[in-house]
């Protein structure tokens, strides 16, 4: 069988028998299919509108919790850095390689861009071939 490198990159090598990732080696042959799939953006955006509740109900009590002023001020910056996390996760969405495989899918390579993993699914479907 002809083994010659279909495509190369630091840290992705694709053969026509095998695909090594980092250090994890799939074999050709037992790969089915091959996709890229967008991160579920419902995780962060549930997350960025429980911290903005969060902060909404911060704001209407801390009259009434003056004497808790300091641990508010923490919990506001807490809940703040989530809202803002949040956001910037929904701004920039992770992208997944995704083997299906006769056991089920597996998650092989994330990339925070989709370019980024384009070549490795069009040299992973020509080597099928």
């Amino acid at each position: 069988m002809d083994d010659s490198v279909i495509y190369q990159s630091e840290e992705v090598m694709v053969t026509k028998s095998i695909v090594t990732i980092g250090d994890d080696t799939y074999s050709i042959r037992n790969i089915n299919s091959v996709n890229i799939s967008k991160e579920d953006i419902n995780k962060p955006l549930s997350t960025a509108f429980g911290a903005l509740v969060g902060l909404v109900i911060l704001y209407f009590i801390h009259d009434n919790l003056r004497h808790l002023s300091s641990f508010l001020l923490i919990l506001g910056i807490v809940i703040g850095g989530v809202l803002i996390k949040s956001v910037l996760d929904i701004m920039n969405p992770q992208y997944f390689l995704i083997f299906s495989t006769s056991n089920g899918k597996t998650q092989a390579l994330s990339a925070k861009s989709y370019g980024r993993l384009l070549p490795v699914k069009k040299a992973i479907e020509k080597a099928f071939s």
